[in-house]
């Protein structure tokens, strides 16, 4: 009877620790799934910042020239302006296209820091959404990996206060020896 009583309690015993060990293995599954899943949208995430950077750097790069064309442009202008009337040799047609090209590289350099200004944008809200993204998967990390503790102690022989059965077992037995 006493043997029978032995082996229910070490049913139970092996029961339990063999549900702890279900509910850790199902944790750990989920836990390596959302790494996965968190590592392959971080490098997503990582891939879309760095073309924003891209963008940014050739906005920047024609904004660049753009203003070394209206500068050019400037400076022809200044120079025919500089010539008197009759030396120059410069009719008015020449002077006027001068000025039109001068105000189309300044509004093109305009776009252009327009443009290197709105890659910036998203190049900053790219960055500040991988930031949040990735405090989002570390909180859920470590969410599951508390999960993850929590079912190790519900596995483990000592959860409840009791004291394993074969530690009674042969507490039992040395009692009777003495």
């Amino acid at each position: 009877n006493s043997a029978h009583r032995r082996a229910a309690e070490m049913a139970g015993v092996l029961g339990r620790v063999a549900e702890g060990l279900e509910r850790m293995q199902a944790t750990k599954a989920t836990a390596a799934e959302a790494a996965a899943t968190a590592k392959a949208e971080r490098e997503a995430a990582l891939a879309r910042a760095e073309d924003a950077a891209l963008r940014a750097g050739e906005a920047e790069a024609r904004a660049a020239e753009a203003n070394r064309r209206a500068e050019a442009a400037e400076v022809r202008l200044d120079e025919l302006q500089r010539l008197p009337a009759e030396a120059a040799g410069a009719d008015p047609a020449e002077l006027e296209a001068a000025q039109a090209r001068v105000v189309e590289a300044e509004r093109q350099a305009a776009e252009a820091r327009r443009r290197a200004d709105e890659a910036e944008r998203r190049a900053v809200v790219a960055n500040e959404r991988l930031d949040r993204f990735q405090q989002k998967r570390i909180a859920e990390a470590q969410e599951a990996a508390t999960r993850a503790a929590e079912a190790a102690q519900v596995a483990s022989p000592e959860a409840g206060g009791q004291q394993p059965l074969w530690r009674r077992i042969f507490r039992r037995r040395a009692s009777r020896a003495s």
